[in-house]
């Protein structure tokens, strides 16, 4: 749960379109006990949507600027989605860095 793939990365790396994290949440919601915590919105229930700053990946990246920037946007998403959750007074709900170590968060 809450990994990011290389697919958007590398799309956005060959087709030089900035990636723009964006994450939703609802006054109502119910996260399933599943391996990626799948929220379900209530039904008529107040939502919001949350933008996050858009970023480019350059075409000449190295496999390491790919590979930070793949843990890059893991960091947007979850700051984006705490973000989101935060209207309604939902916990935060995101993950261990994927090797195990936490992950430092942006203010």
């Amino acid at each position: 749960a809450r990994q990011a793939a290389a697919g958007a990365i590398t799309l956005a790396r060959a087709s030089g379109a900035p990636i723009i994290p964006v994450a939703w949440s609802t006054r109502r919601m119910r996260r399933l006990d599943t391996w990626d915590r799948l929220a379900i919105p209530g039904a008529f229930s107040a939502g919001v949507q949350c933008w996050g700053e858009p970023f480019r990946i350059a075409k000449d990246a190295s496999p390491e600027m790919l590979d930070a920037a793949i843990l890059d946007l893991e960091d947007r998403l979850n700051t984006i989605t705490a973000k989101a959750d935060a209207v309604f007074d939902h916990p935060r709900d995101d993950a261990e860095h994927r090797y195990g170590i936490s992950k430092e968060k942006r203010g």
